[in-house]
């Protein structure tokens, strides 16, 4: 079985890889993991299956943009920028899911966000009962700036990406300033 999963973080001078599994209910891959992968076994890797992102510290304004399980690239590099000397002094975490309890980190970037300056993070809930926060989807928080100046880097699932991708034609961004981990 081959699944895809981003790199959350790496430890021990590249010894240690840290990944984030999602369970899912009826999940063919995560019913595996969850039942049958026990702590310590060794399994095999392959990859790079998509595309890194590695974000242009020189920028000022970046974007980052993530759907559900495709947060877990954005760890290391909302740490990485916020802890670090760079030129980055407007970084925003666009963070969707589709009900309030699915978020994941949340309270990580929430402590990145009171920490820092120049970072900001914008949970956004689809679906939603009580949420006070952002409602809908990251095109529509996306929808709320001017984006001309801004790198944009986006991991989550396809229909999001593509949504992105339109609202992002409609507003005549250079799509040259778009970077996608997905294939």
């Amino acid at each position: 079985m081959f699944r895809a999963y981003s790199i959350a973080g790496i430890e021990d001078e590249g010894s240690l890889i840290k990944v984030t599994v999602m369970r899912v209910t009826e999940g063919y891959g995560t019913s595996i993991i969850f039942s049958e992968f026990k702590e310590g076994e060794e399994i095999e890797l392959k990859g790079p299956m998509g595309h890194e992102l590695v974000v242009d510290k020189d920028a000022e304004d970046v974007m980052l943009v993530g759907g559900g399980i495709g947060i877990t690239p954005f760890i290391p590099i909302v740490e990485d920028i916020v802890k670090n000397d760079n030129q980055i002094n407007n970084l925003k975490l666009v963070y969707g899911v589709n009900k309030e309890d699915q978020f994941l980190y949340r309270e990580f970037f929430e402590k990145m966000d009171s920490e820092s300056d120049k970072f900001e993070f914008i949970p956004v809930v689809a679906f939603y009962d009580n949420w006070e926060g952002e409602k809908g989807f990251v095109t529509d928080v996306m929808d709320q700036y001017e984006l001309d100046d801004y790198k944009i880097y986006m991991c989550g699932p396809g229909p999001m990406e593509a949504a992105a991708r339109q609202l992002l034609a409609e507003k005549n961004f250079d799509q040259s300033q778009l970077y996608v981990e997905s294939t």
